[in-house]
């Protein structure tokens, strides 16, 4: 890893940091308390992962050439490793996107690709359906 590209790192994911802000702060979405209320009600963290959003994070699901930020998969593991230290469900909530999307860009036509890389960097969630037969 260059200097340059460690800098960015860093300078990145202290942006994801403040973002999520004080884990102690009863109103915000990525409190411990928000957190763990949604874990305790079995609840999806809509309000977090909408939030994520708007901080960009789905944006580096998406490789550069498909119109996204993803430019190295450390990168994307530090932005997930922030997140993942405030709770795991969430990192994994909102990461499924990435992993729904990967055969896509493993795989795909360049046409289905660009078309992806356009819905989620405007916010839509990828599923993935690996073991679920019937679905």
């Amino acid at each position: 890893m260059t200097a340059s590209s460690q800098n960015k790192h860093c300078l990145l994911t202290e942006a994801l940091n403040q973002f999520i802000g004080n884990p102690y702060q009863a109103d915000n979405p990525f409190s411990y308390a928000r957190l763990a209320e949604l874990d305790r009600l079995e609840e999806f963290p809509v309000e977090a992962c909408l939030a994520l959003n708007d901080f960009g994070l789905n944006k580096y699901y998406v490789p550069v050439c498909y119109g996204g930020q993803l430019t190295s998969y450390e990168e994307l593991m530090q932005l997930w490793r922030i997140v993942a230290q405030r709770d795991l469900t969430l990192v994994v909530a909102h990461g499924i996107t990435f992993l729904g999307a990967a055969s896509v860009w493993v795989g795909g036509l360049p046409e289905q690709a660009k078309q992806l890389g356009v819905e989620i960097t405007q916010g839509s969630i990828v599923s993935w359906g690996l073991t679920e037969r019937h679905h």
